[in-house]
């Protein structure tokens, strides 16, 4: 199926230096450019890069009445970007944005309700294969032109000329989990896949992730309640969807469907790949396990990350693979409120004890942190309150390794540079390329939630405004902590 013109971006570019609020912006820029005055809210801001400078970005909005996908882009490295976002859904309920890229060529698939009088989201995807100048006409995921069934979570990655797509459908009764993909940059794609095999509609299984390589590889994890509780299954392909292993159980160590495992990240090289989750079979709290692959299998048991005691709760991993060594962090209530942890994994050996890097702000929490690695860099960003006594407001905050993971700077650095504390910063989307942390992320400074983004050297903070500094550099009792210090 050769994509067909619909939209077509003309590049007005925009350099981001205010929020029309009067409010100070600094480095950040504003890249929905909806009308702050009519009360838009955007929601999960996704974003990929092309190597070369070009920076690929996707959310939705209610600009125009219901929730839409929106594009913008940068060709500059985030120094300018449009002046206008460009609608991709179109004028139908969207949702659940997210984008991959190859090089100039960016995916962008979704759910909308445009198919059937019944109102169901069905998933699409759109492609452009000239750097977002244009799209191709949205394809629909599955025949479900009546709008019957339910289509939920789709997600996507792409490398070389492959593209992968996955996401969670109720054709069958409960849900199950389904796979297609292109080899040909997303002109066509393979039939859709029922990765639950003889077991659909038997059992419900959603929540999929999916990672790939440049060779047609690819993996899709999700949660699957088939013997009880809420087990991690795993399928491979290895010939870009032309068939997929059967589905696999990866979270052992405990009996099929006496725990619940939730909240799947990996990352994949082809060779290597790492799933974490956080899982209940401490019996009290919640614990981060993992597996990995290697040589063609399996660890036979998963690994406890956290290795915390009985009715704490270590949660949300994300992990990133540098060679045969995963390194994962997560958010855990060991030290009284949340704090972001690190630690390695190779071969199933961990390595040393758990790294706090949000240290320093006993009251504050640390959430939902990301990791990526590049150029022997890791960077981990999360969710911060320390800046805001009551807790309902927070900022982004980064730490990184230049050792692999040996050894982290001291003191984190803030990646937004509004006043501290002063509103939410939410749901970052992070790359690391060339010496550079790129972040985009919902933000609240304008009294609507709206898209920004920053770019900033690894090792640099935000610039914040004048006399004010980007960060309490000491510890913060109950009585001060969120004031300048």
């Amino acid at each position: 199926m050769r994509p067909s013109v619909r939209y077509s971006v003309v590049l007005l570019l925009l350099v981001g230096c205010g929020d029309g609020m009067g409010r100070f912006d600094a480095s950040d820029t504003r890249i929905d450019t909806a009308n702050i005055y009519f009360d838009p809210d955007s929601a999960g801001a996704r974003i990929c890069t092309d190597g070369v400078g070009g920076i690929y970005a996707a959310w939705t909005d209610d600009r125009d009445g219901p929730d839409s996908v929106w594009f913008n882009r940068s060709h500059d490295g985030g120094t300018t970007w449009m002046t206008d976002a460009v609608l991709i859904s179109g004028g139908w309920d969207a949702r659940e944005p997210d984008i991959a890229c190859s090089g100039s060529d960016v995916h962008i698939v979704w759910t909308d309700t445009r198919d059937g009088e019944l109102q169901h989201p069905n998933g699409y995807v759109a492609s452009s294969l000239d750097g977002g100048t244009t799209f191709s006409e949205p394809m629909l995921l599955e025949r479900d032109t009546s709008g019957r069934f339910l289509t939920l979570q789709p997600r996507i990655s792409a490398g070389g000329s492959f593209v992968h797509i996955t996401w969670m459908n109720n054709r069958y009764g409960a849900y199950d989990v389904f796979a297609l993909s292109s080899a040909d940059r997303g002109t066509s794609f393979t039939q859709p896949e029922n990765l639950t095999g003889s077991a659909r509609g038997a059992a419900w299984s959603g929540n999929p992730t999916i990672a790939s390589d440049t060779l047609g590889n690819a993996v899709v994890a999700w949660e699957d309640t088939g013997a009880g509780g809420s087990d991690i299954h795993t399928a491979f392909t290895a010939d870009a969807g032309q068939s997929w292993t059967g589905a696999q159980r990866i979270d052992t160590g405990v009996e099929p469907g006496l725990s619940d495992a939730h909240n799947i990240a990996m990352d994949f090289d082809g060779t290597e790949l790492t799933v974490v989750w956080h899982d209940s079979r401490k019996g009290t709290g919640w614990g981060v396990f993992a597996n990995q692959w290697s040589g063609g299998q399996w660890l036979p048991e998963a690994i406890n990350i956290d290795q915390g005691v009985p009715g704490n709760d270590a949660m949300s991993p994300t992990v990133t693979v540098v060679g045969s060594t995963a390194h994962v962090v997560w958010h855990d209530d060991r030290y009284g409120s949340m704090k972001v942890l690190y630690r390695s994994l190779t071969g199933g050996v961990l390595g040393m004890a758990p790294v706090q890097l949000n240290g320093g702000h006993s009251l504050a929490h640390g959430l939902y942190p990301q990791i990526q690695s590049s150029d022997g860099a890791l960077v981990v960003v999360w969710e911060d309150t320390r800046m805001d006594g009551s807790g309902t407001n927070n900022d982004l905050f980064y730490d990184l390794s230049d050792d692999g993971g040996m050894t982290w700077r001291e003191v984190d650095l803030r990646i937004n540079s509004n006043r501290g504390g002063s509103t939410f910063a939410l749901d970052p989307s992070i790359v690391v390329e060339a010496g550079e942390l790129l972040t985009a992320w919902v933000d609240g400074r304008n009294e609507t939630a709206d898209i920004y983004f920053n770019r900033l050297a690894l090792g640099e903070a935000a610039h914040t405004p004048e006399g004010t500094p980007a960060e309490p550099t000491d510890e913060v009792s109950s009585e001060t902590e969120g004031e300048w210090q």
